[in-house]
């Protein structure tokens, strides 16, 4: 079994391959370079796969470029800085922001990743508080 760094490669090029489709060298590199900067792999797969999607539609026909990993930008603050933009959006209510707001840290604490065992359910539950959204 290899390294946390050589799974994570596979974990990003081996669904392009399945597809036709390879990544530049330097782009998976730039890729590895983001998610391992913080020296902590607890939740990268959910923002690794969301960063991937957007990174996917920016392919130059069968490769994905470094410019396409580049037009996604930093893959830890991907998904954060869309979530902001979602958030601070003029078409939400107040009441909806809160909403929002709750979603997204149930969202954030959903999935636990590690090196090891690379999907695990968070002992945090879902129903841990009432929901805005229904009415009681």
């Amino acid at each position: 079994m290899g390294n946390g760094k050589d799974r994570f490669r596979d974990i990003i090029t081996e669904p392009a391959k399945q597809n036709g489709v390879e990544f530049q060298e330097e782009a998976v590199d730039t890729i590895l370079d983001d998610l391992l900067q913080g020296g902590s792999q607890a939740n990268i797969l959910p923002l690794l796969e969301y960063a991937l999607t957007e990174i996917w539609k920016h392919r130059e026909g069968r490769v994905i470029t470094v410019q396409a990993v580049e037009k996604v930008g930093d893959i830890l603050d991907f998904l954060p800085d869309k979530a902001e933009a979602f958030y601070q959006s003029d078409k939400h209510s107040d009441d909806d922001r809160k909403t929002i707001l709750r979603i997204f840290l149930n969202l954030a604490n959903f999935l636990e990743v590690d090196a090891d065992n690379l999907y695990s359910k968070s002992t945090q539950r879902w129903d841990s508080q009432p929901d805005p959204c229904v009415s009681t």
